[in-house]
């Protein structure tokens, strides 16, 4: 009797089948392993109790992965031939097995001297430097993010659904942004509305939480100097910010090889979603670099899209006053409201686009947690046009915001609309570069698509006439 476990990953699913080969050995059972266009495949061979014995013992030792999509198990007539891999990787992170025996299928062992000390130091108000991080108890929001010292703890300061927890959970042990619930932020006033969070990533650190928590600390506060793996809970998938180690070796040596480091990733993107051979458009909305759409056709390359935004908010004026009844919204803004004065010196991005109109609608550096926080159906529709064929008019959005601050809209309703008329923006965009380069779709990278909103809206409304895509392997951006 044969049975096949098969499971559809996002990526490549190699430490996904170093797991299923590691614990099919242990087994001793006849198996062999494929792998085949993100689909892994674990053949095992036995009778009915062995295969039992299999599914309830073994395969409950192989970590979640936050790139596992979907799993089943079926029936096979006969072993394949095992793909060949090159488990050439190592990680610390902590697994069923580590929980059991102190030390994960890597190798990496627990160290009490370390933890009875750690334990101690940080009960006494200390902080602790362990492996690139500093640890300490909470007393406020100045640490990177927060590590509840059981996942249970979680629920007592952040908004948890099941997707957040099982991901949290997960042998990658992501950092998410989750929002701070409204009974603690109505006990402590100067809590920020959406936090950074991360559970116990290695045997050493869980032991540490997990002696805190017996103490009564239900949180640690965390600072990092690691390139530790960020996600993003879409609507309907995951989405990877950052993806820490979790980038092959050969992916990385790729990535450093060329200068424009962001482009190296383009190309691993175009490789994983089979679009090599099409015309698509790269649409890269960054929160550190310029933002820009081209479209590559062929061996051509054409920049369809620039921001140049401006100097000072005396040029944001001067505009503004050029248009037709511009002096009359200029007078009436400056009556209720104050006019920002000074230098701006930001990157030409949409994201500095949001920093300027929430310098000017005073919301306190706000805008992005609003448009999270916004719980209508629409936002007030922002003026999204071009001045020129390939630039971008960033003073109607200016002006269309304040028009609508003076109108009555509230700072969640605007703060959403910038994000939706973005992404109505977006989908016009790719309507054109389709009619008129016959591009056949979107990749979307950068750093802006971090906040969720902006990234389910993206992928809502620009799959009308085209295929519009996140990579589901790597991250959005290279800093």
């Amino acid at each position: 009797m044969i049975l096949c476990f098969e499971f559809s990953c996002a990526s490549d699913g190699l430490v996904l089948a170093f797991f299923l080969d590691f614990w099919a050995k242990k087994s001793a059972l006849k198996y062999s392993i494929t792998a085949q266009n993100g689909s892994i495949k674990l053949y095992v061979e036995g009778d009915e109790n062995e295969l039992a014995r299999f599914s309830d013992e073994y395969i409950n030792l192989v970590p979640h992965s936050i790139f596992i999509e979907e799993s089943k198990v079926s029936l096979a007539d006969k072993l394949p031939q095992n793909s060949e891999f090159e488990f050439n990787f190592s990680f610390k992170n902590i697994t069923p097995n580590a929980l059991q025996i102190d030390e994960n299928e890597f190798g990496f062992k627990s160290d009490s001297s370390f933890i009875n000390s750690a334990i101690k130091d940080i009960i006494a108000g200390k902080t602790i430097n362990y492996d690139g991080y500093e640890l300490s108890k909470f007393s406020g929001f100045d640490g990177d993010y927060l590590l509840p010292t059981n996942l249970k703890n979680a629920t007592k300061i952040f908004v948890c659904d099941e997707k957040s927890l099982i991901a949290l959970a997960s042998f990658e042990k992501p950092i998410m942004s989750l929002r701070t619930n409204a009974i603690y932020r109505s006990n402590h006033k100067n809590a920020p509305l959406y936090f950074d969070i991360r559970s116990a990533w290695d045997i050493n650190i869980y032991k540490i939480t997990q002696a805190l928590s017996e103490n009564g600390i239900n949180f640690v506060s965390v600072k990092s100097s690691k390139n530790d793996m960020k996600i993003s809970i879409l609507d309907e998938r995951i989405l990877i910010i950052k993806a820490g180690e979790f980038i092959r070796a050969k992916e990385r040596e790729f990535i450093n090889s060329f200068d424009d480091k962001n482009y190296a990733l383009f190309g691993l993107c175009v490789n994983e979603l089979g679009v090599s051979n099409s015309t698509i458009a790269r649409v890269f909305l960054s929160q550190k670099y310029s933002d820009f759409i081209k479209v590559y056709k062929g061996d051509d390359e054409f920049n369809m899209l620039r921001i140049n935004l401006p100097k000072s908010f005396d040029e944001i004026w001067q505009k503004i006053s050029e248009f037709d009844g511009g002096d009359r919204l200029l007078a009436n803004y400056q009556k209720e409201y104050t006019l920002p004065k000074g230098s701006i010196d930001l990157p030409d991005n949409f994201y500095s686009l949001f920093m300027i109109i929430d310098k000017i609608l005073g919301y306190n550096g706000k805008i992005l947690n609003y448009a999270r926080d916004y719980s209508g159906l629409k936002g007030v529709r922002i003026d999204y046009k071009m001045s020129s064929k390939s630039e971008f008019d960033w003073v109607r959005a200016i002006r269309s915001t304040m028009s609508f601050r003076l109108a009555g809209a509230d700072a969640k309703n605007i703060s959403f609309g910038c994000l939706e008329s973005l992404a109505f923006f977006l989908s016009d965009f790719g309507d054109i570069l389709k009619d008129e380069l016959e591009c056949e779709g979107m990749i979307f990278s950068g750093n802006l698509f971090a906040n969720p909103v902006i990234a389910n809206l993206a992928l809502k409304f620009c799959n009308s006439n085209y295929k519009s895509k996140f990579s589901g392997r790597y991250p959005l951006e290279i800093d």
